[in-house]
C-alpha cells in the first residue's frame, strides 16, 4: 500500500514537468543515484552554522574581558 502511494506521488510530481524542457536538480555527490528535483533542505546546516556564529562571538567577548581585566590589573601595578 505504501509503495503504492510513492508510486502515484512520483507520478503526480513527473506530471508537473513538461517533457523535452530543462529543470534544475540536485544530486548526492557520493551516490549519483540519489537525485531529486527541489532544492536540498539547508535547515541542517543552519542548525550546525548558527551555534558556531554564536560561539564565536561569545568567545571573541571573552576573550576581549579577559585582556581588558588584564590591562586594568597592569595599570594598577605600576
Amino acid at each position: 500500500m505504501i509503495e503504492t502511494c510513492l508510486v502515484f506521488d512520483a507520478i503526480a510530481t513527473a506530471n508537473r514537468y513538461q517533457i523535452g524542457s530543462s529543470y534544475p536538480c540536485w544530486y548526492d555527490t557520493k551516490n549519483s543515484l540519489m537525485i531529486q528535483w527541489e532544492q536540498p533542505n539547508s535547515i541542517a546546516g543552519l542548525v550546525l552554522i548558527i551555534p558556531t556564529i554564536i560561539s564565536f562571538i561569545l568567545t571573541y567577548k571573552f576573550c576581549k574581558q579577559i585582556k581588558r581585566h588584564q590591562t586594568k590589573q597592569d595599570d594598577f601595578q605600576i
